[in-house]
């Protein structure tokens, strides 16, 4: 990030839930990820769904603890896409998950197990990999090397196609960089998600 926008930042009340989506989420928010984690206070839950009525991304509570929560944030046809693939359904299938269509049989079996691991009777689930939509490639390079022996690190640990997934990075950082410079020029954060969201329907036609 500039220094010119870590100082807009800055400036900003880092509690406010539109900077941590912006800062967290931004490759969800611009259409580059099929979806993102975010931890958040329950108060902050009751903005979060605010800010995404009527856009294209919704939310699955995945654990709460207290007055803390973990949801995963994603665009459901890009996530159902995604899990849809051969290879993804085959990995999941590997480590226990059944053969189900079902993006929200899918997510609730996953935070089964991230509850599990929570409560210390069950090993952590790596395969949270690709319910963030991550190449399965590198989830299951992650998998084979105990996360070690990686390529690259960035938003996820790379195993393969380190140069593509560098430059891939690099547009994640880029959109967050627009989204905190729009949003310093007054713009609202659903504004912000629907300009993107444009731009991505633009080029699809």
């Amino acid at each position: 990030m500039s220094q010119e926008l870590l100082e807009i930042y800055k400036k900003c009340n880092n509690e406010d839930i539109v900077m941590k989506l912006v800062m967290e989420c931004a490759p969800l928010l611009s259409g580059l990820r099929a979806a993102n984690i975010i931890n958040i206070t329950r108060k902050e839950f009751m903005a979060l769904k605010r800010i995404l009525r009527g856009t294209e991304i919704t939310f699955y509570l995945v654990a709460a603890c207290g007055d803390k929560l973990s949801m995963i944030l994603y665009r459901e046809s890009v996530m159902r896409s995604y899990m849809l693939q051969p290879k993804v359904k085959k990995l999941l299938k590997k480590v226990g998950y059944p053969d189900d269509d079902s993006i929200y049989e899918l997510l609730y079996r996953f935070s089964l197990k991230y509850n599990n691991f929570m409560e210390g009777k069950g090993e952590f689930p790596h395969e949270m990999g690709l319910f963030l939509g991550y190449p399965v490639e590198d989830v299951l390079g992650y998998i084979d090397n105990d996360g070690k022996n990686f390529l690259a690190i960035g938003y996820w640990k790379v195993y393969k196609n380190k140069r593509e997934k560098t430059m891939l990075f690099k547009k994640f950082e880029e959109a967050k960089e627009v989204m905190i410079t729009l949003i310093s020029y007054g713009l609202n954060i659903k504004e912000v998600i629907n300009i993107f969201s444009s731009q991505r329907n633009a080029l699809e036609i």
